[in-house]
């Protein structure tokens, strides 16, 4: 499952993006998430793995919402997975509370535009896919 923590700036959607420092991906950029523990929900799996990336916690009242979904085949690897891209909207004092809570797999956080997003390389291969195969108006629509 990967997140997509969302908040506008001067009219514009940011998203959050961290260097990948992990074998799988090292080097690449990607947005916080991971795998999906056993019983649990997307929503879920997203607010924990946001907040163990990252140390945002989203309010409660704050729904996730689905996206898209990649197929993701990393052939050299001999690894097939599939991505959940979620969205959650959040203000400017949420976004404010990102950290590093793991620096071994993280090189760091930003909050960056879409035009910034697509002209990033090189992207995590599910975010690449992502990028591909929707527009930022299909993914965030009238934010």
């Amino acid at each position: 499952t990967k997140l997509e923590p969302l908040w506008q700036s001067h009219n514009e959607v940011r998203l959050l993006i961290g260097k990948r420092l992990s074998h799988h991906g090292h080097g690449s950029f990607g947005l916080p998430g991971g795998l999906l523990k056993f019983g649990e929900t997307w929503e879920e799996c997203g607010r924990r793995e946001l907040f163990e990336e990252t140390g945002v916690t989203v309010p409660t009242e704050t729904p996730f919402c689905f996206v898209h979904a990649t197929n993701n085949i990393f052939r050299a690897e001999s690894r097939h997975s599939v991505t959940i891209f979620l969205r959650a909207e959040i203000n400017s004092e949420i976004a404010n509370q990102v950290e590093n809570k793991e620096p071994d797999k993280c090189e760091g956080w930003q909050w960056i535009s879409w035009k910034e997003l697509v002209d990033l390389s090189p992207v995590f291969e599910p975010l690449r896919l992502l990028i591909s195969e929707k527009s930022e108006k299909d993914l965030f629509g009238g934010i």
